[in-house]
This record gives structure tokens, sequence and C-alpha cells, in this order.
């Protein structure tokens, strides 16, 4: 996403509210999803990564059957897309992982699933979409205010907080534990 497509979004979006404005960004998203980040996204991401809490767990919500030590892989692999998503191709790349349980849940109910506790196997990645919501949100003139109001290390606290609720990819996790919806 480049900086005219920024200032599009941000003229579009001056003066609505925090909620207004991540509904905003994620419909805004939609066109940018299977664009490769920008190494100035790919900057945002690390320092996501590294302010994120490796120890907290993650949860993903998903077809019923799966047993403790089970593998979850992409829908590429499987076949499956059991929400139905229209960018199907895109997200089927990768498993989504959230360490939001409510959030996992809300997908397991779409596909009459359930809640699992994984572990990522190898590295994790933030989906695309959070690294930009990410970036429109440093640059929103909603953030700059509170920057401005908190002082100057509030785009890190921001995403430092963001980071701990964003969902992360991984390209295969391990089920620890089946909590039934």
């Amino acid at each position: 996403m480049n900086r005219n497509q920024r200032r599009a979004f941000y003229r579009k979006t001056a003066n609505l509210s925090r909620d207004q404005l991540v509904a905003a960004a994620r419909d805004y998203l939609r066109d940018f999803e299977e664009f490769e980040l920008t190494e100035v996204e790919r900057e945002i991401e690390r320092k996501m990564l590294a302010a994120r809490h490796a120890d907290r767990p993650l949860f993903h919500g998903g077809l019923r059957g799966r047993q403790i030590g089970d593998k979850l892989l992409p829908g590429s692999l499987t076949g499956e897309n059991p929400h139905g998503f229209r960018d199907a191709e895109f997200r089927r790349r990768f498993v989504y992982c959230t360490p939001k349980p409510e959030e996992a849940k809300w997908f397991a109910q779409r596909s009459d699933g359930v809640v699992y506790q994984v572990q990522p196997d190898g590295e994790v990645w933030f989906d695309t979409r959070v690294v930009r919501t990410a970036w429109l949100f440093l640059g929103s003139e909603l953030v700059k205010k509170e920057a401005r109001k908190f002082g100057p290390r509030y785009g890190d606290q921001f995403l430092a907080v963001y980071a701990n609720t964003g969902a992360v990819i991984c390209r295969s996790a391990t089920v620890l534990e089946v909590l039934h919806v």
C-alpha cells in the first residue's frame, strides 16, 4: 500500500470514531490483502512480533474432530474452506491463531466447529491485514491526537497492545486442548 492510497483512506475517515475506523480499515484493506508487505510494513510487523507475548496461549476456531496432538494444516493442503470465505485462496495458505478465545469461538460457530488451544509449529507472522490496519491507525488523526496527548512513545505502545490482540498466521499448528463451544 503506497502513500497515496493511505492518504485517500485518511481523507475518507478523518472524522470517524475508533470503532468506525476499524470497520473502515477492514473494508479498505480488502483490495490489498494479497499484495506482499512493503519494507515499511515489514518493519511494523517486526516491531509487532518483538512486542508479542510469545508465551500467551493461542486459539483456533475450526472444524470438529481434532484431538490433542493433531496437526492443523492450511486449507490449501486439506482442501477445506469451512467458513466459505470469498478470498479463500489467500486465507487458505495459513493456519490462523488468535490470543482471543472469543474470536476463535466466533469462527468455530461459523463452521459448527470447536475452539482449540494451539501451539504454532515454527515461525509465526501477522496477517497482512493486521499489519496494514496497524499502519493505517498509526497515521490516522485519531492516533496522532492520542500521541500528542500521551507522549511520543504512544505509537510503540499502540503497536504492543495491537500485537497482543491481533491474529497470527503459521504454516501449521498442534492442538494442545479441545475447548467446546
